[in-house]
């Protein structure tokens, strides 16, 4: 059985934030919603390219952005992201 997994450029038609986390929280889509990481540790993400996952370990861990107009959500909106879970939590 052969997968091919192709990259998928972001949308950028209404684009709010956009977070590629290349190491750092900053806000790709330009509008200027950068964050600042606290706890949270740069790894490799699922295609294993450096610096372009998180980690959070549970223990305060999050990322801070400051408030902007451009993040006044007062309409429907969508929201992707990947996530994997280390560990079968009990909740």
């Amino acid at each position: 059985c052969n997968i091919q997994i192709t990259a998928q450029n972001p949308p950028t038609s209404g684009l709010v934030a956009f977070y590629p986390f290349n190491g750092n929280s900053n806000d790709e889509s330009g509008n200027g919603n950068n964050g600042i990481i606290y706890g949270a540790t740069s790894v490799v993400d699922r295609f294993g390219k450096s610096n372009s996952a998180l980690i959070f370990d549970g223990d305060n861990d999050y990322i801070e952005i400051n408030h902007s107009e451009s993040l006044n959500l007062n309409q429907q909106v969508s929201i992707s992201f990947w996530i994997k879970f280390e560990t079968n939590a009990p909740y």
